[in-house]
């Protein structure tokens, strides 16, 4: 076999544009495997905020459960708190009417005992005068 330069330049010249594009290649595979990495980090960030955000709502659920089962039961207190002044309010009512129904008979009760009164000071008189005559 005969030795052509040419054909061995032409070779050398491949091997070193290959050589040079298979550099370039292996620096654009590692910049996108650096790009990869950045990425995944991201992505383990959005993943560690989501899990974080998960668990605030989690807990925001369950303190919102609270409050509600809590509001339930000042709503039932609150309930039953108005029936027990419905019912006082009737109770102080019907006892106002028996506090003015004794007063109306304490006030005729007076009266009959200032009648007596009176009464007593004529017939007193009555009899003083009886006396005096006799």
């Amino acid at each position: 076999m005969k030795n052509n330069p040419l054909k061995d330049l032409l070779i050398l010249m491949k091997l070193l544009v290959s050589n040079t594009k298979t550099s370039r290649l292996q620096e654009e595979v590692d910049l996108l495997n650096d790009t990869i990495s950045k990425e995944k980090k991201k992505s383990k960030n959005y993943l560690a905020k989501l899990a974080e955000t998960d668990a605030d709502l989690s807990t925001n659920r369950a303190n919102e459960t609270i409050l509600r089962n809590k509001l339930a039961d000042i709503e039932l207190t609150k309930d039953s708190k108005s029936q027990e002044v419905a019912s006082l309010r009737k109770d102080k009512n019907l006892l106002l009417d028996q506090v003015i129904d004794l007063q109306a008979k304490l006030d005729a009760k007076n009266s009959e005992v200032g009648t007596l009164h009176t009464e007593i000071e004529y017939l007193k008189s009555k009899v003083s005068d009886f006396s005096l005559r006799s």
